[in-house]
C-alpha cells in the first residue's frame, strides 16, 4: 500500500512540473546570463610596433623630442586601431618610445630629455586610450628625481590617468646604467582583477611571476623587445597562465620537467645528488639512466670549454710553425744580404767600426724586417675579422639570437703574445747573419767581387 502510495505521488509531481514549464514563456539563449557575462571577458590586445629608433646622431635636445612626437603620432593610430577593435587592454613593447640607442650614447643629455619624453607618452597615449575608455601599457626607461635611471612600464586606467608603475627588476648585463627595482607590485582595477606586470628579461626569472602570483595578480602583462628574453621564434603569440588555470587544460598532478639553478662547481656531484633523491622518492635505481634524464647545462659547457682549449693549441701551434718558418725566410734573406753587402762590410770595417757595430747594424736590420711583417699581418687580422663580421651560429635556431653567433674577435693578449714570439723569432733569425757579418776579415771583404 505504502509502495503504491509513493508511485502516484511521483506521478503527480511529474505532471505539476510538466504543467508549469508549459505554462512558462520560452526563455532565449540571448536573455540567460553568458559565461563572459557573469565572469566578464575580456579583449587584450598585444602591439609589436615597428621598430622606431631615434637617431643617436641627435644632439640637440628639441630635435629628439620632436622626433618622440612623431613616434607618438603613429601610436596614437595603433591605439585608435585596437580601440576599434574594441579592445579593453593594449600592451604596448618595451622602448615603447625608441629612445633605447640614442640614451645610450647621450646619457648626460638623457638626463634632460627622458622625463619629458616619457610625459609626453602618457599625456598623449592616455587621452587617446581614454577615448576608447580602455586600459594602456607602456613601457621605457626614466630618469628619477634622484638621478637614477629606471626601466619603468607604466599602467594606465580607462580614463587615461597613471594607476601605478613598475621598475624591472631583472636588467641584463647590457643595462649597467639601470637601477633595478626591488619590488612586484600589484595594482587593483574596477573591473580587470589584479594587475601585475614584469619587464623583458624578468620572465626568464621564475621567482618573477611567482612573487606575482602569490601577491594576487589576476593577469600579468610583459612588455618586451621581441625573442631575446627567451629566445623564442614567436615569442609576440606566447602567453602566460596561472599555474591552477593550466590545471584545467591538462593534468599538472605530474610534472613534465623540472628546472633549477645552482651556485657550485660541483656540478656532476650536484647531479648524483638529485638523481638519488628522485631515486629514493620514486622507488628507482639511481643508476638507471632511463628512468630520469638530466640534462646538465655545465656539462655541455665543460665539453665546449674542451674544445675550445683544444683548438687554442691547435691554432697556437700553427701560428708558432708559420713563424719558425718565417724566421727561416728571413734568416735566408739576411744572410743572402750579408754577402752582397760583404764589400760594404770591409770598408766599415777599414773605417774603425767595430764587431758590436756590425753585429748590431744586421740585427736591427733583421727586427726591423720583422716588426714591419708583423704590423702587416696585425693589420691584416684586423681587417678580415671586421670584413668577416659575424658568422651564424645561434641566429639559425632563433630569432633575435645575435649575440650568441662567432665573431672573431682579436685579443689584446694575443697581440702581445705574438709581438713576443715575433722578437724572438727576429733576434734569432738575424743573429746568425749578423755574427757572420761581424766576424768577416776586412782584408778579405774589401777583396770580394
Amino acid at each position: 500500500m505504502i509502495a503504491l502510495i509513493q508511485k502516484w505521488l511521483v506521478l503527480v509531481r511529474f505532471f505539476l512540473f510538466t504543467f508549469l514549464m508549459t505554462m512558462l514563456p520560452p526563455i532565449r539563449a540571448a536573455d540567460l546570463p553568458s559565461a563572459a557575462t557573469k565572469k566578464g571577458s575580456v579583449r587584450v590586445g598585444a602591439v609589436q610596433a615597428r621598430a622606431r629608433i631615434i637617431d643617436y646622431k641627435l644632439k640637440d635636445p628639441a630635435d629628439v623630442l620632436k622626433q618622440v612626437d612623431n613616434s607618438l603620432e603613429e601610436l596614437e593610430q595603433i591605439i585608435e586601431k585596437a580601440g576599434k577593435a574594441k579592445c579593453d587592454a593594449l600592451a604596448f613593447p618595451e622602448d615603447t618610445l625608441g629612445l633605447l640607442h640614442w640614451e645610450g650614447v647621450n646619457q648626460e643629455a638623457a638626463k634632460e630629455v627622458l622625463p619629458k619624453a616619457v610625459q609626453r607618452m602618457l599625456d598623449r597615449l592616455g587621452r587617446a586610450a581614454a577615448t576608447h575608455r580602455m586600459y594602456l601599457v607602456v613601457c621605457s626607461d626614466l630618469t628619477d628625481a634622484d638621478g637614477a635611471k629606471r626601466n619603468t612600464s607604466f599602467l594606465l586606467g580607462r580614463d587615461g590617468k597613471e594607476m601605478g608603475r613598475y621598475h624591472k627588476v631583472s636588467p641584463t648585463w647590457s643595462e649597467r646604467t639601470v637601477k633595478p627595482g626591488n619590488s612586484f607590485p600589484v595594482f587593483r582595477t574596477p573591473d580587470l582583477g589584479t594587475i601585475g606586470m614584469l619587464i623583458c628579461y624578468d620572465m626568464v626569472m621564475p621567482e618573477s611571476p611567482r612573487c606575482l602570483a602569490l601577491a594576487g595578480a589576476d593577469i600579468i602583462f610583459w612588455p618586451t623587445m621581441g625573442g631575446a628574453a627567451i629566445g623564442d621564434d614567436d615569442i609576440n603569440r606566447a602567453i602566460y597562465v596561472p599555474f591552477t588555470t593550466m590545471s584545467e587544460l591538462k593534468d599538472t598532478h605530474y610534472l613534465d620537467s623540472i628546472w633549477f639553478n645552482y651556485e657550485t662547481p660541483e656540478y656532476e656531484r650536484l647531479e648524483q645528488a638529485a638523481r638519488a633523491v628522485l631515486a629514493g622518492e620514486h622507488k628507482f635505481s639511481q643508476t638507471d639512466r632511463r628512468a630520469l634524464r638530466i640534462f646538465n647545462l655545465m656539462e655541455q659547457v665543460h665539453q665546449f670549454e674542451v674544445i675550445t682549449i683544444g683548438l687554442k693549441i691547435l691554432l697556437g701551434f700553427i701560428g708558432t710553425l708559420t713563424l719558425g718558418i718565417g724566421g727561416v725566410g728571413l734568416m735566408n734573406i739576411m744572410l743572402v744580404s750579408v754577402t752582397q753587402r760583404t764589400r760594404e762590410i770591409g770598408v766599415e770595417k777599414a773605417l774603425g767600426a767595430r764587431r758590436g757595430d756590425i753585429l748590431l747594424q744586421f740585427l736591427a736590420e733583421a727586427l726591423t724586417i720583422t716588426f714591419i711583417g708583423g704590423l702587416l699581418g696585425i693589420i691584416l687580422a684586423y681587417a678580415v675579422s671586421v670584413s668577416v663580421g659575424r658568422l651564424t651560429l645561434y641566429s639559425a635556431f632563433a630569432k633575435n639570437a645575435e649575440a650568441g653567433d662567432i665573431r672573431l674577435m682579436i685579443s689584446p693578449f694575443t697581440v702581445f703574445v705574438a709581438t713576443l714570439i715575433l722578437t724572438l723569432v727576429g733576434l734569432i733569425s738575424g743573429m746568425i747573419p749578423a755574427l757572420r757579418a761581424s766576424r768577416l776579415d776586412p782584408i778579405e771583404a774589401l777583396r770580394y767581387e
